[in-house]
């Protein structure tokens, strides 16, 4: 044990960091969109990357006019980080696990962790749990180091993942009484006299207005403000039109701050999932977990 632990210190091993920006760069093929997932500049996920290739000798991305593309070293180097870093975060995960076995920290949206998780979890918490949130738009990769399971709202078919279907949603424009009077929205097509506001899914709007028969219109202007909670908040303040979700916006609709514009009223293309590393999806808190959400959706 002491020869490897030797060998492995006299290693010029990369940054754990210069790892990290290397993976998520070449799983995006995108220094921006690897930028952004980590929270750092772009210039910063280009530095460590130019610094990596200095380490090994080698180059890894072949860098073209506006895109990226791995080098045939850079493809074997990025499923050999990629194993390594699954192996650092499944110890990781099982660690922290020893340390607090009731302690299960979950991955959300800010938006359903702030409409639909935490009002249930305050009224009803899970017996023999403490659930801590990590409310994040990244779609992380599991296992993760982060969390042990996440609550995402898609399509499903997520790789390399155990994900179940929790529930469906449907999915209604919404605006305030005063916003509908102004703008005399009663009918679908009425919506083009109006401010269209988007999070950052505007595929909805397409679904929404493909099943209202006026697929390919378009608002007035459109706004997209990047996250839902947000797109509720501008809605509420009069400035548009939201595409309502209806398990998210019960209490708005409820008092009557929300009200519908007009139908259909139709169930969305996604639907919310509990999802976790393959090897995680069966362990004691996560199934405790598992079954305190079906008790909450019954």
């Amino acid at each position: 044990m002491h020869d490897l632990q030797s060998s492995v210190a006299a290693w010029r091993l990369p940054s754990l960091d210069a790892l990290r920006a290397f993976e998520a760069a070449g799983r995006h093929l995108s220094f921006t969109l690897a930028a952004a997932e980590l929270g750092v500049t772009q210039g910063a996920v280009s530095r460590r990357i130019r610094g990596l290739e200095q380490v090994l000798g080698a180059r890894l991305f072949e860098r073209r006019i506006r895109a990226v593309a791995l080098t045939p070293a850079g493809r074997r180097y990025l499923a050999a980080v990629q194993d390594g870093l699954a192996v650092i975060a499944r110890g990781t995960a099982a660690i922290r696990s020893e340390q607090r076995p009731d302690r299960l920290v979950i991955s959300a949206l800010p938006s359903f962790a702030a409409r639909w998780l935490m009002p249930r979890l305050a009224a009803d918490p899970p017996k023999g749990l403490v659930i801590e949130l990590d409310p994040s738009h990244d779609l992380i990769q599991f296992p993760s180091p982060r969390a042990e399971a996440a609550l995402r709202y898609g399509p499903g078919g997520w790789p390399d993942c155990r994900a179940e279907r929790l529930m469906g949603e449907q999915i209604v424009p919404v605006a305030t009484p005063a916003y509908i009077a102004q703008n005399r929205l009663k009918r679908p097509r009425d919506l083009t006299r109006g401010v269209l506001l988007h999070a950052t899914r505007r595929d909805s709007w397409a679904f929404w207005l493909e099943a209202a028969g006026i697929g390919g219109a378009r608002g007035r202007e459109e706004r997209q403000l990047g996250d839902y909670n947000v797109v509720i908040q501008a809605a509420l303040a009069g400035q548009g039109v939201a595409l309502g979700r209806l398990a998210l916006i019960g209490p708005e609709l409820a008092d009557g701050r929300l009200v519908a514009v007009c139908e259909p009223q139709i169930p969305d293309e996604s639907s919310y999932w509990l999802v976790a590393a393959q090897g995680a999806a069966d362990t004691p808190r996560l199934r405790r977990f598992r079954d305190w959400l079906h008790r909450q959706i019954a």
